[in-house]
């Protein structure tokens, strides 16, 4: 295996102006045409039969697939290179096309929901319609939330503004450069440096880099956090985070009594931190010294080294998802490395055409590692529900974390197996519980800082200072004095994407991470009976909700107490931390 791994993104169209592109691109609005055609004025009517609607949902396929493959090229095109305006300007040409499409089918969604209820649900329970009937069910769900077709077209169209406004962020953190390098470079190389003056330099560099596009960001965030509260306003939602946890088929009680959760158990941050600082011999942990390696065991690993973990610790656990991990190493599915442009962090596509899309900014740590297991996690995921209709495939955000996690356990297992030496050992179980603290903890402090923009937008146009307040207040809660957040900290709530993408995600990461923890658990007491009810959860995509789901792993997520469960396995990897500590 060649030690940089690149797409080929000519699996899917030769480029974006070629013949095929071009006549993809007319394919799918003449589906669409034919569509309301057909369709329009039929589907809510007292006549409609199992039949006609199941015909209805397969074209629908038809229409997604299509639209998807044209997004997915053309987000994958200019992940790739931000600055080129290009691929910038083709992926706009497609967020106008997925608009018109939307606009041109959203009847369907609004006669479905306008049936009477009694009629709905005969029809949804029919045999034929069982490929789609957790689609149909929980359209219906929404329907208190629901406007007239000419809104819901007003709405449709006016998310190319959205759009605009959040290519826009992602095209200003693309330029950010420190030190003539990318922020994730720089973010990678100053976070993670083992000198404790160069993570101090990168930290100041980097700062002055953000705080050079506040004038931009404020108004990034002000713009869409008045649109997402404006969208919640007008569709009755109690809350913004409500429009998420819908979406997410999740009530807001779980999400509330995991949010609680972990503010209640932010003494297990603490208790860590103060460990590191004990083992760096520091006086005072600041910010900057959150992810400094411990002074032994260097924990780089070669992209080969990390395609043979990988797979053997995915293939000790299931043949299955082993051959789904060689498969993504060899056969082009994922994008290695750090270039000038380039999206940073990491993602998973999911492709209902070919395989899945992972992409990575490598430069060979043991995070590096982790990421690609997490991120290869998601691949398997993707390859388990391809035949789920696509209407369904996609699992809620929540559960779309599970596979990713799972993944970094078992390959967590498998290093922490091979490693002899007590200092190695301690490394990597304090890089991970780091991990599970900035995925967790760090996810749920970004729920609270989310919901605090929100409450505050919602009355005035926020200040930099409002916003830099509400970010140290959040941050300061997880660590409880453990590391000191200094002033030039206050300005790192700029590059998160997730915060103008995906309002209200983090908190999937925390559900996604607790969770694991659990299933893991069970794994670990089941044994091999396990695998089989494993794979079946990831194989239902989202095709129903994550509380039935995981109701044969006897879990239930409104209750705390289930939650609760995996902050315990987190207390006992400090314990553990601690032990080894004093042992060398």
């Amino acid at each position: 295996m060649a030690e940089t791994l690149r797409w080929d993104l000519t699996e899917l169209y030769p480029d974006p102006d070629s013949p095929e592109t071009k006549a993809d691109f007319q394919k799918v609005q003449r589906l669409a045409r034919s569509f309301d055609k057909k369709y329009r004025g039929n589907i809510n009517s007292p006549n409609l039969t199992a039949d006609f609607l199941a015909s209805a949902l397969r074209r629908l396929e038809k229409i997604q697939t299509a639209l998807y493959k044209l997004e997915m090229y053309a987000e994958l095109n200019f992940s790739l290179n931000t600055r080129d305006e290009g691929a910038s300007a083709f992926a706009a040409q497609m967020k106008r096309l997925e608009v018109s499409i939307k606009s041109q089918i959203i009847f369907f969604d609004l006669e479905w929901k306008a049936l009477p209820k009694v009629q709905a649900e005969q029809l949804t329970g029919a045999p034929k319609l069982a490929r789609w009937q957790y689609a149909l069910e929980s359209e219906r769900l929404t329907i208190p939330h629901t406007l007239s077709e000419p809104e819901e077209v007003i709405l449709e169209r006016k998310s190319i503004i959205t759009k605009a406004w959040q290519t826009h962020f992602t095209k200003i953190v693309g330029r950010i450069e420190v030190n003539g390098k990318s922020l994730d470079y720089a973010l990678s190389k100053g976070l993670y440096n083992p000198d404790r003056e160069s993570r101090r330099t990168y930290q100041r560099t980097i700062t002055a880099a953000l705080e050079g596009e506040m004038p931009y960001m404020v108004d990034v965030f002000n713009a869409l956090l008045a649109d997402f509260g404006d969208d919640a306003n007008l569709r009755n939602y109690e809350e913004p985070i409500d429009i998420r946890n819908l979406s997410n088929s999740v009530s807001r009680t779980a999400v509330e009594a995991l949010l609680e959760v972990c503010d209640a158990n932010a003494e297990i941050v603490a208790r860590y931190y103060h460990l590191k600082r004990r083992i760096l011999g520091l006086k005072q942990l600041y910010e900057y010294d959150r992810y400094a390696p411990l002074p032994f065991g260097t924990g780089k690993m070669s992209l080969r080294g990390a395609q043979d973990l990988i797979v053997s610790a995915y293939q000790d656990f299931s043949p299955r998802l082993g051959e789904i991990a060689r498969r993504a190493f060899t056969e082009g599915w994922i994008d290695s490395p750090l270039s000038p442009g380039k999206i940073g962090g990491a993602f998973c596509f999911f492709s209902p055409v070919g395989h899945p899309w992972v992409l990575l900014n490598w430069v060979g740590s043991r995070r590096d590692v982790i990421i690609a297991a997490h991120e290869l996690g998601h691949a398997a995921h993707n390859v388990l529900y391809k035949d789920v209709s696509i209407l369904q495939a996609n699992p809620g955000m929540p559960m779309a974390e599970t596979a990713s996690v799972f993944g970094e356990r078992l390959v967590f297992d498998a290093r922490m197996r091979q490693i002899t030496d007590p200092r190695e050992k301690l490394a990597l179980l304090c890089e991970t519980l780091e991990n599970s603290f900035a995925t967790i903890f760090r996810q749920a402090a970004f729920t609270r800082f989310e919901q605090r923009l929100h409450e505050n937008r919602a009355e005035n146009e926020l200040s930099v200072d409002q916003i830099r307040q509400y970010w140290m207040d959040t941050q300061n809660a997880m660590f409880q004095g453990s590391v000191k957040l200094t002033k030039n900290y206050s300005w790192w709530w700029v590059y998160i994407h997730h915060f103008v993408q995906y309002p209200f995600y983090c908190y999937a990461y925390a559900f996604g991470n607790l969770l694991v923890l659990a299933l893991y658990a069970q794994y670990k007491k089941e044994g091999e009976s396990f695998v089989p009810k494993y794979l079946d959860l990831l194989s239902a995509g989202g095709s129903d909700t994550p509380a039935n789901l995981l109701a044969k792993f006897e879990i239930d997520i409104e209750n705390p107490d289930f939650w609760q469960e995996g902050m315990e396995i987190l207390r006992e990897m400090v314990e553990e931390a601690e032990q080894l500590a004093s042992e060398i």
